[in-house]
Order: C-alpha cells, then sequence, then structure tokens
C-alpha cells in the first residue's frame, strides 16, 4: 500500500509524523509528503528517515497525486485546510485517513460538505476514516474496570490538556469525548448543555441522550504546555489514567492500584485503517460515526461562540 503524508511536520503538535510512523510499521509505503513550502515539507522528508522512511517533497497536490499515485492519503494538515484537501482526495479517488476533527467547526461548509462527501465516496468504494483513537483504548479500559453495558452507564468524565486556550481547546480535545461515547453507547443528542470559563481552561457538562437513556458528561480541558499532557476518562466513577513513559513512549492505564501497559491507540487507529482497506471492510471510526460526532462538536461550538460573544 502506498501512502501520502500532508502535514507531516510536527509545528504546532501535529502528529502527522507518529501516523507516518505507524504506516510505515504496519508495512505501508510512505512515498511522499506534502507541505506548504519547500522548506518545510524538505525538513519534514528529511526528518522522517530516521524511521527508515524515504518520501518525497512536494508542495503542489496535483502534482503528487500524479506522480505517485497512492493508494491512501492521510491528512494531518491543520483543521482550516481539511475541506480542501478531503475534496481534491475523493476527487482524486484515493482512500483518505484524516485527523480529527475531519471539518473544524463553526467552517461555513459543515454537514451538508460531509454528507455529499461521503456519498461521492461510497460510490467510488473510497474509505474514509477520521483518527480519533482513544475508542481503540475501551477493551483495556474494560480489562481494568470491568465493562458497562450501555443501558448501565450513567456518567462519563473525561479529562484532557490542550495546549491552546479558549475556543481553539474545544476542535483540539472535544472529539475525544464524543467519539468514547459514540463508541460506547452509540449515538446521542446533547441537552442541557453548560460551558464555564476556568483559570485553567474550559469545563463542558451535558447530557448525552441516547437510545439507552441519559448519561451526564462532564469534559475537564486545562491547558498543560509540556509533554507528557495528562489525560484521564472514566464511565460511573471508574477513571482510568494514562500514562506515559517519556523515554521509550511506553503508555499505560492505570486504576487504584492496577496499571496496565497498553498499545498506542494512535498505532491501533492506523492499524484498523490499513485492515479495513485490505479486506474491504468499515473502519471502526465509521461514516455514521464521524457524522454524528461532527454534527455534536459543531453544537457545541456554535454554543460556545454564542455566549462568548454575548
Amino acid at each position: 500500500m502506498d501512502v501520502t503524508i500532508i502535514g507531516a511536520a510536527r509545528r504546532n503538535n501535529g502528529i502527522g509524523e507518529f501516523i507516518a510512523r505507524y504506516f510505515h510499521a504496519r508495512g505501508a509505503s510512505i512515498t511522499a509528503v506534502l507541505g506548504t513550502s519547500e522548506q518545510t515539507t524538505s525538513a519534514a522528508a528529511d526528518h522522517l528517515r530516521r524511521y527508515g522512511i524515504k518520501a518525497s517533497a512536494y508542495t503542489d497536490f496535483s502534482r503528487m497525486i500524479s506522480e505517485q499515485k497512492p493508494d491512501a492519503v492521510v491528512i494531518a494538515s491543520p483543521g482550516p485546510t481539511h475541506v480542501s484537501y478531503l475534496q481534491q482526495c475523493v476527487d482524486a479517488g484515493v482512500h483518505i485517513f484524516c485527523e480529527k476533527p475531519i471539518i473544524s467547526p463553526g467552517a461555513e461548509v459543515h454537514e451538508r460538505f460531509l454528507t455529499d462527501l461521503f456519498d461521492q465516496a461510497s460510490s467510488r468504494g473510497i474509505r474514509i476514516a477520521m483518527n480519533s483513537q482513544w475508542p481503540f483504548s475501551l477493551p483495556f479500559y474494560d480489562a481494568l474496570c470491568g465493562r458497562f453495558s450501555p443501558g448501565e452507564i450513567e456518567s462519563f468524565f473525561i479529562h484532557l490538556s490542550p495546549l491552546m486556550r479558549g475556543r481553539a481547546m474545544i476542535p483540539e480535545s472535544l472529539p475525544h469525548a464524543l467519539s468514547l461515547m459514540h463508541a460506547r453507547v452509540g449515538p446521542g443528542k446533547i441537552e442541557d448543555l453548560s460551558l464555564m470559563e476556568t483559570d485553567a481552561g474550559l469545563l463542558i457538562k451535558f447530557f448525552y441522550a441516547s437510545l439507552w437513556g441519559r448519561c451526564s458528561v462532564v469534559v475537564e480541558l486545562e491547558q498543560e504546555e509540556y509533554q507528557p499532557r495528562s489525560f484521564s476518562y472514566g464511565f460511573n466513577g471508574r477513571i482510568v489514567h494514562r500514562n506515559i513513559e517519556p523515554s521509550t513512549y511506553t503508555i499505560s492505564l492505570t486504576y487504584r492500584d492496577k496499571t496496565l501497559k497498553i498499545p498506542d491507540p494512535l498505532e491501533l487507529s492506523v492499524g484498523d485503517f490499513i485492515t479495513a482497506l485490505n479486506t474491504g471492510s468499515q473502519p471502526m471510526i465509521d461514516t455514521e460515526h464521524i457524522l454524528e460526532t461532527s454534527s455534536l462538536l459543531q453544537d457545541i461550538y456554535r454554543e460556545y461562540t454564542m455566549e462568548t460573544k454575548g
């Protein structure tokens, strides 16, 4: 499988470099990277050599597609660029692995664009996956805390520590919360939403109303500048904490006095996409998941924008 990466540089907390590494580790050939300038794109390509990746550097999408003819394109560029790249990828007939959020909330085109995009992709046999990796950690959460059935889930808590402050926290962090809820209880609606700015960031509370009833959700966003930043989540008060060993990037989850080493959920997300392409199946973060969580993200972002303007 030949793959090209849009946004392989590490600037502004990007993860394109790590996505490229995991595709390479899973047997894909990273043939090219695309960026905004020759200097930064060449630097990104050179940086990937440490993983054994020999990628050509491009600043023109059409030329990259024409010359490299990839099977799939990774979109790991800043959110505002996604709309253009998504459409160009579908027009080019290539599969897409896109970093979350698939479209920045507040964009002029949103739900209708996504619906049309997925219809076009489906008619051409194109797979589109969004990288929202934490649902892939749920089997390990269950191993530590026990599994709740959807109907047993009454509350959900998540703490995230984005690099930025203000409204930028929402598209950066909230997709993780929405994806975990969707993966565990299915589609839902947001009710009784409240947003409160705190000294450290933002506190978001709402009820997630699904076929199984209403689940209270608390999303705690606190800015942290340095890695590894804190992260925790859990259902019904059983909260796991993510730990990272910086020298080896070994990831583990801790619940009370129990600790479990886990694979990087980002690698599992990449592997799931590759499996979907190889088997003709749907990725775990599929069309319904993307459309539903993107719509909810848009709703919360819109409400925050209205409150702060008021």
